[in-house]
Parts: C-alpha cells; sequence; structure tokens
C-alpha cells in the first residue's frame, strides 16, 4: 500500500521523536517489503548528511503529528517530496486524522497501536455518504438535548453523545476520541453548567482539535461564547418545535438556497405594495410574505430563502413574531435588507434589533437595494457574504453611554464598514484603492487569517516588517535617510515581503510611498495598515451604504484634515484592518 509497486523502493521514513514507539513497530512491517528505508526524526542532521541530500526517485515517508508540522526538518522533507522525481506519502498515529484532510496526498491512518502488534489501518476519505453527529453536552441539559435527538433520528441521522464523568482515563480517551474520530458533524449544547464542567470543557477542546466546524446551540440564559472552538456556527436554542425542526434540517441535512425573497411585516397593504416592486427588481425569484402564513410554512421560506426584508416600524419592534422572524434569519445567516419605514416621526431601535442590523440608517425604498446589488461583483458579494457572517464589533446602543462591567458580555453586531477604498494621494503619489475592514479587537486571530489569505487573496509572507511612529531622526540625518532609503529599496525588490503600519499618514510613510511607487504595479509588497477606528477622521466615509459594503468608496486626506481625529489613511496601504475597542 505504501509503496505502490511491486519492485524494490527507496523509502524516507520522516518523523517526530514522540512517535518513536510506533515507529519502530512500523519498521517491521516496512521492512518486509524489501524496500530501502532510510529513517529520520526531527533532530538530526539533514545539510551534511549525503543519503539526505542526494535521495531520488524514491517515496518521502511523513509521519504527520502536531510537534512535526512546527519543525524546520518537516518543511525540509515536505520540500524534498517534490523534488529529484521523489513522491508523497503521509502517514499518521493521531486518531485525530481530521486536521491533517488539508494535504492532497492520500493518507494512511494507523490507530489503536497500544494494542500489541496489531494495527488498524484505514484511508481517510473527504467524503463520507453517511452523517454521524457527536454532541456534547451538560447532564442538567438533558431535556433540550433529547428533544433535538428525537428530532435528528428522525432523519436518519446516527448520533453519539456523552455525559459527565467523573474520572477521565485511558477507556475513556479511547472512546470519546474513536466516535470525535469518526464524527462527520459537532454539535455543542452550551450553557453555564457546560462551560464550567471539567469533563465537558476536555471534551471541548479534543472536538477543537478536529479542525471541523461545530455547531453550537446556545441556551438562552447564558450570553457567553466559546473559548476554544473558533471555526463554530451559534445558534440560538429555540424550544418551539416546529421552528427547532426547521433548524436542524437546515443545519445537518440540506443548506440550499432557492431563489425565493421573503418580506418580514405585519402590514398586509405593505407587504403587497413591495411584492409588486420587488417583482419588477428580482423577476427569478418567486416573492412572499409572512402575513399570514402558518409557522411551518413561514419558517421553511425562511430557511430556504435567499432574502429577507425586514421592514423596521414600532410595530414591528414590538411584535414578539416578527422578533422571532428576524432572529431565525440571522441565525440561518441569511442576507436581512432591512427597510426604515417612515411612520412621521423618527423611531428607536431596540438593543435586540441592533445585535442583528446594527444601528446605522437604511433606506425606505428597494430601488436603492437594487443598485447596491447591480454595482457589487461576484467576488465581492461572496466576500461580503463571509463579512457579514463572521466579523463582529461591539454594539452601539441607542441608548445611554455606560460601559458594562467587566463581568459582564459586551454585545456584538455585524460590522459596520467593509469594502474597499480608494485614497487620494499628493505629492506625486498614485491613488490607491485598497480592502478595509472595520472589526473588533477581541477579533478572533483564525477570522483574521481567513480574511486576508482566502478572501483578500494574500500569500502567506516570507518576510515581514512591522513599521511604527514617525521616524524624524532618521530622515533629519542625510546619512541615515540615504542608507534607509536604499535599504528599503532592495526589500521591497524581494517577493513575499508583507510591511504593517499604523496606516497613518507621516514622514517616514511618504518615503515608503515613493520607495514602493517606482515598483512595477504587480511586484510591490502588501502595505497592511492597522489603525484605531475611533481615531481615524472622517471615518463615517468607510461605514456601510444602504446596507451594504463600498465597492469602492472614496477618502480625500485632503477633506479629513479639518474633521475631528488624529490621522487620515495612508495611501501607500493595500489594505486596512480598523479595530475598535
Amino acid at each position: 500500500i505504501v509503496c505502490g509497486k511491486a519492485e524494490k523502493r527507496k523509502i524516507l521514513l520522516c518523523y517526530h521523536t514522540r512517535d518513536t514507539g510506533n515507529i519502530k513497530k512500523f519498521l517491521k512491517s516496512l521492512r518486509n517489503t524489501k524496500a530501502d528505508v532510510i529513517v529520520k526524526n526531527e533532530s538530526e542532521a539533514r545539510d551534511d548528511d549525503d543519503d539526505y541530500s542526494n535521495f531520488s526517485k524514491g517515496i518521502v515517508l511523513i509521519c504527520l503529528s502536531e510537534e512535526f508540522v512546527v519543525t524546520q526538518a518537516f518543511t525540509k522533507d515536505y520540500m524534498l517530496s517534490s523534488m529529484r522525481g521523489n513522491k508523497l506519502s503521509l502517514i499518521t498515529f493521531d486518531p485525530m486524522v481530521s486536521q491533517w484532510q488539508n494535504y492532497k496526498s492520500n493518507l494512511l491512518v494507523f490507530d489503536k497501536v497500544y494494542r500489541p502488534s496489531v494495527f488498524s489501518l484505514r484511508k481517510t476519505q473527504k467524503e463520507r455518504k453517511e452523517k454521524y453527529i457527536y454532541i456534547s453536552n451538560h447532564p442538567n441539559n438533558a431535556r433540550e438535548v433529547n428533544k433535538i435527538c428525537a428530532i435528528l433520528k428522525n432523519f436518519d441521522l446516527n448520533i453519539s453523545k456523552f455525559h459527565t464523568l467523573a474520572k477521565i482515563d485511558n477507556d475513556v480517551i479511547h472512546r470519546l476520541t474513536e466516535d470525535l474520530s469518526s464524527a462527520t458533524h459537532y454539535l455543542v449544547f452550551l450553557s453555564r453548567d457546560y462551560s464550567q464542567d471539567e469533563f465537558c470543557q476536555f471534551e471541548q477542546k479534543l472536538i477543537r482539535k478536529t479542525g471541523k466546524q461545530v455547531c453550537i446551540y446556545l441556551d438562552k440564559q447564558t450570553d457567553m461564547s466559546p473559548q476554544d472552538l473558533q471555526n463554530t456556527w451559534i445558534v440560538p436554542y429555540e424550544d418551539d418545535d416546529v421552528l427547532l425542526k426547521v433548524l436542524l434540517k437546515h443545519t445537518f441535512i440540506s443548506k440550499e438556497e432557492k431563489k425565493i425573497a421573503l418580506i418580514s411585516t405585519t402590514d398586509k397593504n405593505l407587504a403587497e405594495k413591495l411584492r409588486n416592486e420587488l417583482r419588477k427588481i428580482y423577476k427569478h425569484h418567486q416573492i412572499y410574505s409572512t402575513v399570514g402564513l402558518d409557522k411551518n410554512k413561514k419558517y421553511a421560506l425562511i430557511a430556504n430563502c435567499e432574502i429577507f426584508i425586514a421592514c423596521l416600524s414600532d410595530i414591528y419592534y414590538k411584535d414578539n413574531t416578527c422578533r422571532k422572524d428576524i432572529e431565525f434569519a440571522n441565525a440561518l445567516w441569511k442576507r436581512i435588507l432591512p427597510l426604515d419605514i417612515k411612520e412621521g416621526r423618527p423611531h428607536r431601535r431596540p438593543e435586540w434589533l441592533i445585535k442583528i442590523v446594527g444601528s446605522h440608517c437604511y433606506p425606505s425604498d428597494l430601488q436603492d437595494y437594487f443598485k447596491e446589488l447591480l454595482a457589487a461583483q461576484v467576488i465581492e458579494r461572496n466576500e461580503e457574504e463571509w463579512i457579514r457572517k463572521s466579523i463582529q464589533v461591539p454594539c452601539q446602543p441607542s441608548t445611554g453611554t455606560s460601559v458594562p462591567p467587566n463581568n459582564q458580555a459586551i454585545a456584538m453586531t455585524m460590522t459596520d464598514a467593509y469594502g474597499k477604498v480608494e485614497v487620494f494621494a499628493d505629492g506625486g503619489l498614485e491613488n490607491s484603492i485598497a480592502h478595509y475592514v472595520r472589526l473588533s479587537t477581541t477579533t478572533p486571530l483564525n477570522i483574521v487569517s481567513s480574511l486576508l489569505m482566502r478572501h483578500w487573496g494574500l500569500k502567506r509572507p516570507q518576510l515581514l516588517i512591522s513599521i511604527t511612529g514617525e521616524g524624524s531622526q532618521i530622515l533629519n540625518d542625510p546619512v541615515k535617510a540615504r542608507f534607509f532609503t536604499l535599504a528599503f529599496e532592495n526589500i521591497v525588490k524581494e517577493s513575499g515581503v508583507w510591511i504593517t503600519t499604523n496606516g497613518a499618514t507621516s514622514e517616514i510613510s511618504k518615503v515608503i510611498g515613493q520607495v514602493v511607487e517606482k515598483e512595477d504595479l504587480n511586484k510591490r509588497p502588501t502595505v497592511i495598515g492597522i489603525a484605531s477606528w475611533e481615531d481615524l477622521k472622517m471615518n463615517h466615509a468607510l461605514e456601510l451604504k444602504n446596507g451594504f459594503g463600498r465597492w469602492p468608496t472614496q477618502y480625500d486626506p485632503r477633506k479629513a484634515a479639518a474633521a475631528s481625529g488624529d490621522y487620515c489613511l495612508n495611501p501607500i496601504c493595500t489594505h486596512f484592518l480598523l479595530p475598535v475597542k
């Protein structure tokens, strides 16, 4: 299986010393294939070893482990597998194999190695037809979880769940890892009891190691969020049987959206008027209104719709049914288009709604939304959808300005500033169009990484330079200034360079801008401005327009100079991260 051919092969086996016991067992079987085997652990020399340096037309067999993949030895071995006619093959003794699915080669998994002389071998599969759901919960939430399980069983899904145990021993770990490694989906019922239970926290850490997406049903009596689970989809738990059934079906069976636009309102006449307008705008969509619908039909439409239009008014705020509808649409990450219905006087938006749609104003005319939808390209719409679902900022309360105590969670809502910005420049520099997003200082780093790499298309840097301050001590000295300029000219010619700045205009940034401008447009380095949102002049120019991102907006530092704040955006930046406290 490892060699792939019957004839004698050369094999370079690379591993971490933590797997020494398993490797010794594995070598006995490997040498029975009559292969020439060279063995290297992470601490053994590679550069001065002729057998390693001249290894060609063989198999580089890498044993994956968390400890090994972060070593320099792993990087060298992985590079060697693509050189001199070599081929890559991967094995692991780690039962949490899901974290290695990013590697394109077939992965051979050897588990149950604690049993003497017995290896259970299987190939990993990227897709499984049969769904297997692992549920993690505290026994005090048994009633809610039993209801969830009863619904899932009606969908013919396999379920496994553990309860709190007094002792975590080898048998428990073995049972857990077997169930976790074979699960295709994970569901965590998060409650205050869950967060305080030792076994639940242990279970949560094991789930995090799988690297897969986790669906969290959040007890409404708790305001906490998961600390260890990053790749999550958080849904408020609903005791309504009909709503819960639709929610679970959407979560684990099908998330396919249909060309449906749903109008959420209590006004029948308004609903009919909007339906007639929408038929002209969305000619290929089915248009429905929530007025007069039974719960089964309404929740099914919310789960399947592409666009959810909320007609915001005083009556809408006070109606519990409308509140449940928009909260349900938000939990399913639907595109929500709020309309501010004019009622002769401004109405105050309640706190629960600010968490969903923010506190900024929305249009009352559907045509404004239509213009924004046409302006955005497909790739920009995809980026916008991800940002709306993944990046949150603290709510701006409509009443009061008091800061919550340290032990009280701060309410979060979707970010209200993202897109592209064209920053005007003077002094001979070109205008630049940069990606930007307003985010929180508590945004998880894996979310920031995904934004930079996957959605903004940046490549992993080979060199990272951080520049902070005015640089007056350098620029006022001609010798130092020349030395700095020459050094920087050499640096920006290298590929894979990232430069991070505070995003503000300064004397040193002008020099950097002049150096960067000399390079070809496609060869310029990535310059990321990390700047405080509160201190940015004219930051309102970056906020959403009609509930949509800017693609692009314009920012003129000369106009912003007279505005309140400490600094303007720097035109040399290719990307802006604008954190708010």
